[in-house]
């Protein structure tokens, strides 16, 4: 089964993209709610797509795809 990160601030916006996710196929859908807390889920749960939003606290999406198109452990998510 493929796995989805969802980063977004929002619990509303969280829950309709994990329903549209959802609807798609046999996908496990994982949860963020800031960029600090995505990219330590990233790290843990190793997941196939992540879908980011672009204004966050803490660290904003484009900080966060900076990071993990540096590293070379996620370069390639």
């Amino acid at each position: 089964m493929k796995k989805v990160l969802v980063i977004d601030d929002n619990p509303t916006i969280v829950e309709l993209i994990k329903y549209a996710v959802n609807l798609q196929g046999s996908y496990h859908v994982v949860v963020a709610y800031d960029g600090v807390q995505g990219l330590e889920r990233v790290y843990v749960e190793h997941p196939d797509c992540v879908i980011i939003d672009v204004k966050m606290p803490r660290m904003d999406g484009y900080q966060l795809v900076r990071c993990l198109r540096g590293d070379a452990r996620t370069a390639d998510i």
